[in-house]
């Protein structure tokens, strides 16, 4: 039975092996993750025994602005509905904000569309930071 925690803590060396699993995270280096996950305001884990399987974490303010980022679940457990269930559970905790954005690629824009989400009309800009790599 997996366990879902917003509160349980989350093993660096666990959450790079997910993140490596990614195409737009696998270069992230542990004290970098780390740093992340410290300064990330909600983050939830799923747990099967002492073993993190999914991953998210969401940047917010708490009333007006929110951003869902880096929801993963391991390569031999997607298609199980953990992830629906990790957003579930993210949209539930923010209920209370006004707006909750992602950023998706085209394939997985359709999966959140379940949960309400909608294509923008809005420019997004970027600006990277050329000194960091």
């Amino acid at each position: 039975m997996l366990e879902y925690s917003f509160d349980r803590p989350i093993p660096i060396p666990g959450l790079q092996a997910l993140l490596r699993q990614t195409t737009w995270a696998n270069a992230r280096e542990n004290a970098d993750i780390a740093e992340s996950v410290t300064n990330t305001p909600m983050q939830l884990g799923v747990w099967d025994g002492d073993r993190l399987v999914a991953y998210a974490r969401v940047i917010t303010d708490g009333r007006f602005r929110a951003f869902i980022d880096d929801v993963v679940v391991d390569r031999s457990l997607r298609g199980a509905g953990i992830g629906t269930e990790i957003m579930k559970r993210l949209l539930e905790r923010l209920s209370s904000v006004e707006g909750v954005f992602l950023l998706a690629s085209d394939k997985n824009a359709l999966y959140y569309a379940r949960f309400g989400f909608e294509r923008t009309t809005a420019n997004c800009l970027a600006w990277k930071n050329r000194n960091l790599g």
